[in-house]
């Protein structure tokens, strides 16, 4: 369910610190802009935290906070990478052997938001290059391989752990990209991007 205007929905979203249940269950007495603050600086915190007292990190970064909610979204897959199979032991989640992967490559979907990121080895995110993560799979693992990525994206989906935007994302191919969606994201992105940095800076 989104919260009045979409933009908002994926300025939030692409701020990565938040989440659209908890959101919504509050009613509907406050404006978007009450929504985003609210969640933005709370999430934070409340990460921030987590990063700290369990992994040791004193500095900070949005792509941090990032990095571990993707993490936690591997839970109800062993913290195993969706494509590859890969166990991603805690220990290593900041190592550097583990990147932050657009689902759907950005020379092909101008989408830097959350619901297009996953985690994935890093030899696996530069072997995979401009391919959509579903092209990829299927190339590098055959049918067979397809088949369980689908299935256990779906079962993701199906359970609420990824929303339905990343499960359409995961299972889109190259020639399911719209046209248009390039520049229609780009766009959208920047009005996003302008609306993050008002929120962040105050």
């Amino acid at each position: 369910k989104q919260i009045g205007a979409p933009v908002y929905y994926y300025c939030i979203e692409g701020l990565g610190i938040y989440d659209v249940a908890s959101l919504n269950s509050y009613g509907k007495n406050w404006s978007n802009d009450d929504y985003v603050r609210m969640w933005a600086e709370l999430g934070k915190e409340e990460y921030k935290k987590i990063l700290r007292e369990e992994f040791g990190l004193v500095h900070i970064s949005r792509n941090d906070i990032i990095r571990y909610k993707l993490y936690e979204e591997l839970k109800d897959n062993g913290y195993k990478t969706l494509y590859s199979k890969t166990y991603i032991p805690k220990e290593k989640l900041f190592s550097g052997e583990f990147d932050i992967e657009h689902i759907i490559p950005q020379a092909r979907l101008f989408d830097d938001s959350f619901s297009n990121k996953t985690l994935e080895a890093r030899s696996i995110n530069i072997e995979k290059s401009n391919a959509t993560a579903r092209d990829y799979v299927e190339s590098k693992y055959g049918q067979q391989g397809l088949d369980e990525y689908t299935k256990k994206v779906e079962n993701l989906f199906k359970s609420k752990v990824i929303s339905k935007s990343k499960r359409d994302k995961l299972l889109m191919c190259e020639a399911d990209i719209p046209s248009g969606f390039i520049e229609r994201d780009l766009r959208n992105t920047q009005y996003i991007a302008k609306k993050a940095c008002e929120i962040l800076e105050e």
